[in-house]
């Protein structure tokens, strides 16, 4: 093989890996700054209708998984399926409270209604997400951008599609935290 062959060769193979590279950086960058129309989970319910239990409670959301690429619709979806398959309530047990995809005002209204009621009231609903809409079969919908900084997204219940919930998402330092979820009656 000649030294021009080679060369050639082995310009080849560099445009290759840089086409390659190309490709994974570019498709990562457009699915993360993409809204996507619909984001489905394929959650069934068992025979009880039981929310799905997590396998340890360390399965919390952490800071690492919370990054300025999450859009509000992953934030919302990963919270929710965060907080129902939490295996301890998370209000009671103030896990909410460490959540990284919560803001901080968030987390002190969440916990003022908390200590005002009592999980044993027959009356009880839970202050995040009403008990009357709590399903394992959910889809997250589109943002609905308010500001450049400000989003709705809602969860729909794929069963018979209707919005159960708002979320109001906010950009904090560049960062999606929800600032707010509205029970949709």
């Amino acid at each position: 093989m000649s030294r021009r062959s080679l060369y050639l060769f082995l310009l080849a193979i560099v445009i290759l890996l840089v086409f390659i590279v190309y490709l994974l950086v570019f498709n990562q960058t457009t699915s993360s700054k993409t809204p996507t129309s619909q984001q489905s989970t394929d959650n069934q319910t068992d025979s009880s209708g039981a929310l799905p239990q997590s396998s340890s409670e360390n399965d919390q959301p952490t800071q690492s998984q919370t990054n300025s690429q999450l859009t509000p619709t992953d934030v919302a979806k990963k919270f929710y399926t965060w907080y129902f398959s939490y295996p301890k309530d998370p209000l009671t047990s103030r896990a909410y409270k460490s959540s990284p995809l919560l803001t901080d005002s968030f987390k002190e209204i969440i916990t003022s209604q908390v200590d005002s009621s009592s999980p044993n009231d027959p009356n009880y609903d839970d202050p995040v997400f009403c008990k009357v809409n709590k399903t394992r079969n959910f889809t997250v919908g589109q943002e609905t951008y308010i500001t450049n900084d400000k989003t709705n997204v809602m969860i729909q219940n794929t069963q018979d599609g209707r919005n159960i919930y708002k979320v109001v998402l906010v950009n904090s330092n560049g960062q999606w935290l929800i600032s707010d979820i509205i029970c949709v009656p």
